[in-house]
């Protein structure tokens, strides 16, 4: 199937549109016409009338920076999870002080050793309340 839209998908859609743009409304000149997929090719394989609509430069730049790139990216992103693909830092090899490092940063000692939720419970009580021993 092609990427493309074919001349007859081109030439009806821009009679549906009357040669206004979809996005914003303004009349179409020569040289700003560009005919995109409504839901991208890259997600749907789908070049047919009902996938296309007219935008102009300026709407068209902006759909594709602000929602077709990122969907497709998402897309991408879900896809290599399903097949076992990890992204930065979710590896064997976690990211140095993540959340699922033995290490953290402190403002004052650099890098110490994680304490868990029972260690932190316990110097809390002991440094609020004096007598308390567990």
């Amino acid at each position: 199937m092609s990427r493309a839209f074919s001349k007859e998908i081109e030439r009806a859609a821009f009679f549906r549109c009357r040669g206004l743009c979809q996005g914003c409304g303004v009349k179409l000149a020569s040289g700003g016409i560009n005919y995109d997929h409504i839901v991208p090719w890259a997600l749907s394989c789908d070049s047919s009338l009902g996938n296309c609509q007219v935008l102009c430069n300026s709407c068209h730049r902006d759909k594709t920076a602000s929602r077709d790139a990122p969907a497709i990216a998402k897309a991408k992103r879900q896809a290599d999870y399903h097949v076992g693909i990890a992204g930065p830092g979710q590896g064997r090899s976690p990211l140095p002080c993540g959340r699922r490092s033995h290490l953290r940063k402190t403002f004052r000692k650099g890098v110490v050793p994680r304490k868990t939720q029972v260690e932190l419970y316990r110097d809390f009580m002991r440094d609020h309340y004096a007598g308390w021993k567990p």
